[in-house]
């Protein structure tokens, strides 16, 4: 059910609609790019989402629908930016934190996909990756892909055709 743009604002808004509704088994969550790219948007006009906005909204969400799941994944969001002291890249980690406290708190599963583009980045030109640091192409969808599945248990074969890192 994801839309592009959304904020966790806009999450809250059609969350009965997209999540209780359904009454899905399992749900996995991955939000807070949009929340943290609006603090660095310079044409933004409504108000930006603070960390503890954040942080409270999402709790409350998962909060929500915890006990009719039998599992549930929660993932950061991530800023492509080896510099961990730029601007955004620290407020995506600060956002990142918030969603693993919540995932602990809720007996998640916590993906950390900031942690997998770091392991590729000493590598990979974050530009290689996305044209803007954060919409990534095929080769980035296989990182979050394969973060995904081990999260959940699933082993991904470490061969050429199957790295993260391959045009394959």
């Amino acid at each position: 059910m994801g839309v592009g743009g959304d904020t966790i604002r806009d999450l809250v808004t059609r969350w009965d609609a997209d999540v209780l509704r359904l009454r899905p088994s399992w749900l996995s969550v991955m939000i807070g790019i949009n929340d943290v790219w609006q603090h660095f948007d310079e044409f933004r006009t409504t108000p930006r989402i603070s960390l503890e906005e954040f942080r409270q909204s999402l709790a409350q969400l998962v909060g929500q629908v915890r006990q009719g799941l039998n599992g549930l994944v929660m993932m950061t969001p991530y800023y492509l930016e080896a510099d961990r002291d730029e601007p955004m890249r620290s407020l995506m980690d600060r956002f990142g934190e918030a969603v693993g406290e919540i995932a602990r708190a809720q007996d998640a599963i916590f993906v950390d996909t900031q942690a997998a583009f770091d392991a590729i980045l000493p590598s990979l030109d974050p530009y290689e990756l996305a044209d803007d640091k954060v919409h990534v192409n095929d080769t980035g969808h296989r990182i979050l892909a394969r973060a995904f599945l081990q999260g959940i248990g699933v082993d991904w074969p470490d061969t050429d055709s199957a790295s993260p890192g391959a045009d394959g």
